[in-house]
């Protein structure tokens, strides 16, 4: 494709195609052209029979499109951004912060961070405000059907703590702009295209790093007038216009706020990275959530008010047993299940892989079959896998259910998607991998059988004209337009004139035979209740016209007016919302029951607790609704009474309305007979967590002393987890005692008893993070009776060494040996002595003996001559020790004969030596590995060594054969003499290379790179390392021109790429 560049005054010159063309804030005329011969880029697209795709813009027009908005003039302003992996950081490729990301407090505190950290970067400070976040204006001003001018619009958001710049959307003359830190809201005032007012609505956002692209974005108009956007779980720590503190640095969120900035809220939170917002005709409002990469899948959510979705950003970096915490240990994002908890709202559904843009269909441009659907932009990070999704939504309960999901166009990297004025589609596309590469398209699809229907032009006609001037009873009619956005403007344009549109909003309400017309008019009734001074006694007080609705036969105009009774706090319809609590349509049942709540009508607690009673956990959102209306309350003497109701479901809801209100009184339910309950309540108390009932919490752990469990389902398990992370918080003596107990009891799961076992050893020096949640809680460990402790310990270990779970008994030699607990000498010289013996037990054995003088030479001797090659290598450390020169001639010996895992582990041992003759053998090591004749499995030891080594004769061979540490050389050398096991878990748990994000082994894994299950029959070792190393340089057939793979090198270590490749190579078709 080549561009022709002109100005509005002369030719542009070529130098406009460099760089430097990203900065022009004139406007540039590009028409784009595609030569004979040359590919169209839509023509590699699928799209949904009977849709054609144009290339609407290209790149340098844009790059690197995060997200887009389009205008009433159809002109789409684009947030592009520069600054991926270049000021805007990725924990997984930047671990050695970890511990300080998910500590941090406030932007200030992240600032600090990244000056702590900042030599670890290019340019130190620099490299934070090298590179710039922007706004881009594309449009098409001859009306051909294609973009031909671009320009800046806004540019500049390059400080340390801006980025990723992810949400736009217009409003008449502002453009509101997410780049985190800020909500900005910015106004082109003289007419140029260009924003000349900047204004900071809210500051506050993203304090902590978590994963790239975990951003603030998704804003959309409310049918409410409100506007609404989303963060990624980075948290915030924001102050509103009204002096109230919003505060939670581990999870994602949606926010709400009036056009003005007043009363900002969170509306629902527990989100990982929730991309877009979209609400539907009916008011109700959607997003997609990624998944973590850890065997969770990504998720269509219901935003449902006050609605908790269970992530936090501490989750992604846990592993092991404990891989994701209890998003995963506890179902969190699973679709609704039997043991899931209940202080969720579980998701739709599980959907793509990848959401990232959406938008519901506004009704004109589609066949009929999309009527009140949307469309999802699925990102993964490969154009041949990644497609916007279509789906629709119908009620289920309270809640919804999914159906018609099926790819409506694919084979871009999409980002984002929104309709146009023209009845067109436009979805941009990031064209190709993760990082910013400077290149960007914009598509457009459209249906030619709909092209030329006439309330297409219309509706861009009305919204080209502005709905302002419009007379009132233009306004009323539009509220049934088929457009849903015109509907919508018609709203707000008519809310806006104040106590005079209340008739006009009234009459289509009580009259109008068309559905989406009346709930307009609703919505726009509780928008002027808003805004006017009209006593609530007044006959025409705007609340009195939705109250006379509430008996209405259309079950979306009852819901949608107890909606907007309760949210306009109109007390007078109180009586009458109660009533409708025993509605027989769930949905109005649950707007009913928020309604009541939200008007703190205390006299409805009895008819919302037989509503609760009555659904008996069936329903999540009514449970919901109900929890939700006995926190807005807020009367503890009626919620601690409900927690001694005779009803399971009832006690359950004042359990969650006591945990929204960080009420202690949660532990009151601590041991109650329903494990359900009594999971809820220790999950309260842990995971808020309220300290002062951390005690109650930690005697739990006296019904787990002996016994099993009655199911080791995520309720009880969940249980012992927290009482276990409470007992190590608290640090009491009495309490190791309880957690002792724990451990030996062979009833209950042996990952549990090694659980406790674990907490054990870390009692005098508890790890700062949670157990459970990985949250930052360090605590004071300075009082802890180190005596009673060991006293402890001395009574549990010795009896686990013959315990039936090998594992745990091999531990707690290991912990014996490590914190000097006497035990049995005879049993470990039995055990070191037995080959059949395992090798963490023969080891910690050893290690156990060695200790005592008398035993010592012995034990090494024992080791040395073993066939076990890890205890032997343990016995050549311990030689190394006491007997340098020995050890040096035991290892000069094993070069000559031993393994290469033997060899591998002797070098290293060598390099921890520092005698003369230990220098000698390095020389003669370092002179075989420049000739070419030492092993290459032995590469890496020797480079290792080498080049942390000194010494004038050292020196002088380092000169000799140019010896500079090359990084690139190391990664080469990662051919041969790998672990399997170790590269297996490498690439099932490593959280920064995330190798099955993408690729799949036996059916477990992603779907969007190949799949590895039989790589080692396909590719040989050469191939296998290039392809971790340099990605790029070949790309397997079917997944497009470039990778989107990262180079593994700014993720592991040349061992742990070595590691991998043996356990790649291992894959093979005859294993299978």
């Amino acid at each position: 494709m080549c561009c022709m560049l002109s100005s509005h005054l002369e030719v542009a010159t070529m130098d406009m195609l460099m760089p430097s063309f990203l900065q022009l804030t004139m406007p540039v005329l590009l028409a784009c052209t595609i030569e004979p011969g040359q590919a169209d880029p839509a023509d590699a697209l699928k799209p949904v029979e009977g849709v054609t795709v144009e290339t609407w813009a290209t790149d340098p027009m844009l790059v690197d499109p995060v997200a887009f908005c389009i205008d009433e003039r159809g002109r789409i302003y684009v947030a592009e951004t520069a600054r991926q992996e270049r000021g805007v950081e990725d924990s997984r490729s930047q671990s050695y912060w970890n511990l300080d990301d998910i500590a941090l407090q406030t932007n200030e505190d992240r600032l600090a961070m990244y000056r702590k950290w900042a030599h670890k970067f290019e340019g130190g400070m620099d490299h934070f405000t090298r590179y710039e976040d922007r706004i881009r204006l594309v449009y098409d001003s001859d009306g051909d059907g294609t973009a031909d001018v671009s320009m800046i619009y806004s540019d500049g958001y390059d400080d340390p703590l801006d980025g990723t710049g992810s949400g736009l959307i217009v409003d008449g003359g502002h453009v509101w702009y997410t780049n985190i830190p800020h909500l900005w809201k910015l106004e082109d005032t003289d007419g140029d295209d260009v924003a000349d007012v900047r204004e900071q609505v809210f500051s506050g956002f993203g304090i902590r790093i978590a994963l790239r692209g975990h951003d603030m974005h998704g804003l959309t108009w409310g049918p409410d007038g409100r506007l609404y956007w989303s963060i990624g779980d980075r948290g915030y720590n924001v102050i509103n216009h009204e002096g109230e503190h919003l505060f939670d640095p581990t999870s994602g969120a949606v926010f709400r706020c009036n056009p003005d900035g007043s009363n900002l809220e969170v509306f629902h939170t527990g989100l990982r990275n929730p991309q877009e917002l979209a609400f539907d005709d009916y008011g109700t409002l959607f997003t997609g959530d990624n998944n973590s990469d850890g065997g969770d899948k990504a998720r269509l959510v219901h935003v449902a008010e006050g609605g908790r979705t269970g992530w936090r950003m501490e989750y992604q970096s846990l592993a092991g047993d404990n891989l994701r915490g209890p998003w995963n240990q506890e179902g969190l994002w699973q679709e609704r299940h039997e043991h899931q908890p209940a202080w969720i709202i579980p998701p739709i559904t599980n959907i793509a892989s990848g959401p990232s843009g959406l938008v519901h269909y506004p009704g004109l441009g589609l066949d009929e079959r999309y009527r009140d659907h949307f469309f999802l932009c699925d990102f993964t990070g490969s154009p041949q896998h990644s497609r916007v999704l279509s789906f629709a939504v119908e009620p289920e309960g309270a809640g919804y259910t999914v159906k018609d999901v099926h790819p409506f166009v694919s084979g871009m990297l999409c980002t984002d998607v929104d309709f146009g004025w023209d009845g067109r589609m436009y979805v941009s596309d990031w064209v190709q991998g993760w990082e910013c590469s400077e290149t960007g398209r914009i598509f457009a699809l459209h249906d030619p059988r709909h092209s030329s229907d006439p309330r297409i032009e219309e509706a861009g006609r009305i919204i080209r004209e502005g709905l302002d001037h419009r007379s009132i009873e233009e306004l009323a009619a539009l509220l049934g337009h088929a457009d849903q956005r015109i509907r919508l403007q018609a709203q707000f344009a008519l809310a806006r004139r104040g106590d005079d549109s209340i008739d006009a909003f009234a009459g289509v309400a009580r009259s109008s035979s068309d559905q989406l017309a009346r709930l307009h008019a609703v919505w726009g009734l509780g928008m002027v209740a808003r805004s006017t001074s009209m006593p609530q006694g007044d006959p025409g007080h705007p609340m009195k016209f939705v109250m006379d609705l509430l008996m209405d036969e259309d079950r979306e105009i009852r819901g949608q007016s107890s909606k907007v009774l309760g949210e306009s706090m109109y007390t007078p319809a109180a009586d009458a919302l109660v009533e409708l609590i025993f509605d027989p349509e769930p949905r109005v049942v649950y707007h009913a029951t928020m309604a009541v709540g939200r008007l703190r009508y205390v006299e409805g607690i009895d008819a919302i607790t037989e509503m609760i009673w009555a659904n008996d956990n069936e329903d999540a959102l009514l449970r919901h609704a109900g929890v939700m209306a006995l926190a807005w309350m807020n009367d503890r003497e009626s919620l601690l009474e409900l927690t001694g109701d005779a009803f399971p479901a009832v006690r359950l809801a004042s359990l969650l309305a006591l945990r929204r209100l960080g009420d202690p009184g949660v532990e009151l339910l601590l041991d109650d007979p329903d494990p359900l309950i009594a999971a809820e309540a220790a999950r309260a108390i842990n995971d808020e967590p309220m300290e002062s009932s951390m005690p109650g919490l930690v005697a739990r752990l006296a019904s787990f002393q002996e016994g099993g469990l009655e199911s080791e389902s995520a309720s009880e398990l969940g249980i012992l987890r927290r009482a276990l992370n409470a007992a190590i918080q608290s640090g009491e003596p009495g309490d190791a005692g309880l957690v002792a107990g724990v451990v030996r009891n062979t009833e209950i799961p042996d990952s549990m008893r090694r659980e406790a076992l674990n907490v054990l050893d870390e009692w005098l020096d508890p790890s700062v993070r949670d157990r459970v949640n990985g949250a930052y809680r360090p605590v004071d460990d300075e009082k802890r009776d180190e005596a009673a402790w060991r006293t402890t310990m001395s009574l549990l270990l010795p009896s686990l060494l013959e315990d039936q779970d090998q594992d745990l008994a091999t531990l707690a030699r290991e912990l014996a040996t490590e914190h000097d607990i006497p035990l049995d000498d005879a049993a470990a010289m039995k055990t070191l002595s037995d080959p059949g013996a395992r090798s963490r037990d023969r080891i910690a054995s050893l290690r156990q003996l060695h200790r005592k003088t008398e035993y010592a030479d012995d034990m090494i001797a024992i080791a040395l001559s073993a066939s076990d090659t890890k205890l032997h290598l343990e016995g050549l450390r311990l030689l190394a020790t006491k007997d340098p020169d020995r050890a040096v001639q035991f290892i000069k010996t094993g070069l000559e004969h031993a393994s290469i895992e033997r060899r591998q582990g002797a070098i290293l041992v060598l390099g921890s030596l520092e005698t003369k003759k230990a220098d000698l053998l390095l020389m003669d090591l370092y002179a075989d590995y420049a000739r070419g004749s030492a092993p290459t499995a032995l590469h890496l030891e020797i480079e290792e060594i080498v080049s942390t080594r000194d010494g004038s004769s050292i020196e002088f061979l380092k000169s000799l054969h140019g010896f500079d540490a090359d990084e690139e050389r190391s990664y080469e050398s990662a051919l041969e003499g790998g672990n399997a096991v170790l590269g297996r878990d490498l690439v099932r748990y490593h959280g920064a290379a995330a190798c099955l994000r993408c690729h799949a082994i036996a059916g477990h894994g992603g779907a969007t790179a190949p799949d590895l299950s039989t790589v080692g029959s396909r590719l040989d070792r050469e191939a296998i390392l290039e392809s971790i190393i340099h990605p790029g340089s070949v790309i397997a057939e079917g997944y497009g021109d470039a990778t989107a793979m990262p180079e593994m090198k700014q993720l592991l270590t040349p061992r742990e790429v070595r590691d991998i490749v043996e356990y790649l190579a291992s894959l093979r078709l005859n294993d299978i």
